[in-house]
């Protein structure tokens, strides 16, 4: 049934949403705790200060490492592509909804009037 279809796209669209608004939430995290970290000196996660700038040091350099391994790994950029997939999947099978309904409604008077007769 379509709607079943329609449905299970739905929630395909939306758990890709939600996978490609996590990494995006992940890189801004990071970003966010360099900038913290620097302007506090100390961790924004456990408010542990940071004895030494080579501690503070290794600290950003970590967290930007992380943030630019998710950029060279190309997974914001995949996880866009398999948001657009999911939603044009979706858009097109709600675009046949009415086209479908029709037809379920042309089907049941077809098999009127043959009774009729």
């Amino acid at each position: 049934d379509i709607s079943d279809k329609i449905k299970q796209a739905k929630q395909t669209a939306h758990s890709k949403t939600q996978d490609l608004q996590l990494i995006k939430s992940g890189r801004s995290m990071y970003s966010k705790f360099n900038s913290l970290a620097k302007k506090k000196h100390q961790c924004p996660v456990c408010l542990r200060g940071f004895p030494s700038d080579a501690e503070l040091d290794k600290f950003v350099r970590t967290n930007t490492n992380r943030m630019q391994s998710v950029e060279k790994s190309g997974a914001i950029e995949q996880h866009t592509k398999d948001v657009q997939v999911a939603q044009t999947q979706l858009d097109d099978l709600q675009s046949l909804l009415p086209v479908y309904q029709n037809a379920k409604k042309q089907q049941h008077e077809l098999q009127s009037l043959e009774r009729e007769f």
